[in-house]
């Protein structure tokens, strides 16, 4: 059994589990988000790992040498003695430059970094406030065009590290910084581009534009259209600097507007400026909140756009994701907004959206024909193996009218953990979402209320779609994906494979995840 040794405690885990997963199973504290190896929040330090294959992500090489790893991607086989990463080794010092105000509440700060900036527009820097609390802030600038690291920072309510950036922060000031860092969005290569902002998302795509448009060669015939949505016309801090640039490229096509994403109207009307044109090779990258990222990327979905031309750089944040629909969920006072553990909380409602598919049973009969479909898709059939089609319907038309309408008529699992053991990829989960969108316009919906069934889809992806099975969460415990134990019964029961009665005292093989038991004659016929 694994052994790991942490803040002078020894933890053991099972054989081939998740190192972070099998931690927090146990009820140690370990700092973790994604859990994925994207935003390296549960990064530790290894002390001693003889032999073992510790997993390092995209972290920078000078922190693979020190011994930095990613327990949410770690699986130890014999031993490893860690610890919490050390200041020292994460940050570097900065000078505050350059401090401008670009609207009442967004500035630009300009940093002079103690090291060789090499860096690449769409990616980000950490930034460290005084009390030892970071926050990532995307890159603004391009290696071309300034020795210095800007970032466009936008002051949050209550925000502690924000409001020390835009209040309290002043030129000549250092700070703590790491080196830049994240996937660069953009690929080399790429001929059209669309790039989408909303409010500050413009940091990230200000950045991307002007690497994009000065690496153009005057024989290149390629297209860099712009568009950024912000909620008041003070948002569209950009406005003046791209107008210009677009003015002097030819190449560069840029246009605005002040509203909300919430606005259907609105999100088509800039979203349909964006792919206007397109032949099917255009690139998209989205940026901002993640609600409004959503709503523009299930607009894009529900208008043919492939989703696997659609990148996304969404602003989230753990056990409050930074979304339209659960901040309107907040301020309708909904107590299950609070129930981040096992599972996301539930979304706003949209009683529209539930009149419209409750009318004529418009719910049922597109669910009907959607899992006619999908039970005999090549894709997604492989899911349903052994599942009841009639089951699955009535379950997810009980989960839909729960979502839309807020009756309380749902009392099964929600996506995580109901598709906890499924490794959905998102080319699969955009498949599944064009069979839906199909069945959607065979049956009446709307053009316009598409795109407001596809955010709840959306709000859902990053519960659904995953590279490996995960445990069920459950009163905040990971509970095993697989594996088998050993357990002595303290009340009889029927073995699970050939139903012989096993009295108390007896001792049992069981799945670690399922819960089935096997007396010891068919201990061989247990899978894993």
């Amino acid at each position: 059994m694994p052994e790991i040794r942490y803040q002078g405690q020894t933890w053991h885990i099972r054989e081939g589990e998740n190192l972070l997963l099998g931690l927090l199973r146990q009820g140690l504290e370990l700092r973790n988000s994604c859990r994925n190896g994207v935003c390296n929040a549960c990064m530790m330090k290894s002390t001693k790992a003889d032999g073992e294959e510790l997993e390092h992500g995209r972290l920078a090489p000078e922190l693979v040498e020190k011994g930095y790893f990613l327990p949410c991607k770690t699986t130890v086989r014999d031993f490893l003695e860690m610890q919490q990463p050390v200041n020292a080794d994460l940050t570097y010092t900065g000078m505050v430059a350059e401090k401008e105000f670009l609207a009442d509440d967004i500035v630009r700060i300009a940093i002079e970094a103690s090291f060789n900036p090499e860096y690449q527009p769409g990616q980000f820097i950490d930034i460290w406030h005084p009390s030892g609390i970071c926050r990532p802030y995307s890159l603004a600038s391009t290696p071309m065009m300034t020795w210095y690291l800007e970032c466009h920072i936008r002051k949050v309510e209550g925000g502690l590290v924000s409001s020390w950036l835009v209040d309290e922060l002043a030129v000549g000031d250092e700070i703590r910084i790491s080196k830049p860092q994240g996937q660069v969005l953009v690929p080399s290569g790429v001929a059209e581009i669309g790039l989408l902002a909303f409010g500050v998302g413009m940091s990230s795509v200000y950045g991307l534009t002007l690497d994009t448009v000065e690496r153009m060669g005057a024989d290149e015939p390629r297209l860099v259209r712009v568009r950024h949505m912000a909620s008041q016309a003070r948002g569209l801090y950009m406005d003046a600097a791209l107008t210009a640039l677009a003015d002097s490229k030819p190449m560069l096509d840029y246009a605005s507007v002040a509203g909300s994403a919430r606005d259907p109207q609105l999100l088509a009307d800039i979203c349909s400026g964006l792919v206007a044109g397109d032949d099917g090779q255009r690139l998209y990258v989205l940026c901002g909140s993640d609600g409004a990222v959503q709503a523009a990327r299930s607009w894009m979905l529900a208008n043919g756009v492939d989703g696997r031309r659609v990148l996304a750089d969404a602003f989230t944040f753990q056990n409050h994701p930074n979304s339209l629909l659960v901040a309107e969920a907040a301020q309708e006072g909904s107590q299950e907004a609070e129930l981040a553990d096992d599972e996301r909380p539930y979304p706003a409602t949209h009683p529209e959206l539930w009149a419209m598919l409750e009318e004529d049973n418009r719910l049922g009969r597109i669910l009907d024909t959607f899992y006619d479909r999908v039970f005999e898709d090549p894709i997604m059939s492989p899911y349903f193996h052994n599942s009841n089609k009639q089951r699955s319907k009535e379950k997810v038309f009980s989960f839909y009218k729960r979502l839309f309408s807020g009756e309380p008529c749902f009392f099964g699992d929600r996506p995580r953990n109901s598709h906890h053991w499924m490794v959905i990829s998102n080319e699969v989960y955009d498949h599944r979402l064009g069979l839906l969108v199909d069945c959607m316009r065979l049956h009446g919906v709307p053009e316009d209320m598409i795109p407001m069934w596809l955010e709840y889809e959306e709000y859902y992806r990053q519960d659904i779609v995953k590279d490996e099975p995960r445990g069920r969460r459950i009163g905040g415990v990971v509970q095993p994906v697989s594996g088998l134990g050993y357990e002595v019964l303290s009340c009889g029961a029927l073995c699970d494979s050939c139903q012989a009665v096993l009295e108390p005292g007896t001792r049992v093989l069981y799945h670690l995840r399922t819960g089935h038991i096997y007396c010891p004659q068919c201990e061989g016929r247990a899978v894993v």
